[in-house]
């Protein structure tokens, strides 16, 4: 397992040394054809069960990317429930208003935190086939989103005994106010550590 830890730790310090989202659809690079996922995570459901603006505006970059790349799935990460609404079930229902097949949209709808996040769409993306995702989310939230899909990739791994490829191929941001591209402090890693 050396070899996989290695992997993770590689990639922790290469997050934590600073990380560059793209923040529109137009500037990403073009993901590999096949077996390619847009991972789409989810923000809380208003108390009515709507999707807040926060929310949306993390579709409309699903949206936008998905209509340069329409090979690509969309995984709609996201449970908490608000009046029976599940994160995931109102995002697919948004995304298909705006015009995204049904076929094209998978939905996970345990997950009520970013680590939920992973550890729940990191086994459906591998049962799916898929090899590589762009996560999509706030640009302040993508470096620790990132690293939390690493580790549940690592943990799986490590309790079949067994490698499987499934790699992020880029990351997509809305550029929110708090956008953290330099390198963590060394008081953050002194508090994680």
């Amino acid at each position: 397992d050396s070899k996989l830890y290695d992997t993770f730790m590689s990639k922790w310090q290469m997050f934590n040394s600073g990380i560059k989202p793209y923040y529109s659809a137009v500037e990403l690079p073009t993901p590999p054809v096949n077996n390619h996922a847009f991972v789409v995570l989810g923000s809380g459901l208003s108390a009515e069960g709507k999707l807040t603006s926060k929310f949306t505006r993390r579709w409309q970059l699903a949206v936008d990317a998905y209509k340069r790349f329409p090979t690509s799935t969309i995984l709609v990460s996201g449970g908490a429930p608000k009046k029976g609404v599940t994160e995931a079930a109102a995002g697919k229902a948004w995304l298909m208003n705006k015009g995204v097949p049904s076929s094209k949209i998978m939905t996970e709808t345990k997950s009520s935190s970013t680590i939920g996040n992973a550890l729940n769409s990191v086994p459906m993306l591998r049962n799916a086939g898929i090899t590589s995702y762009t996560l999509i989310s706030d640009g302040s939230h993508l470096r620790r989103a990132l690293t939390h899909f690493y580790a549940s990739k690592l943990k799986m791994e490590t309790a079949e005994n067994k490698t499987f490829v499934l790699s992020s191929v880029s990351y997509l941001g809305y550029k929110d106010k708090t956008v953290q591209e330099k390198p963590v402090t060394k008081a953050s890693l002194d508090t994680i550590g």
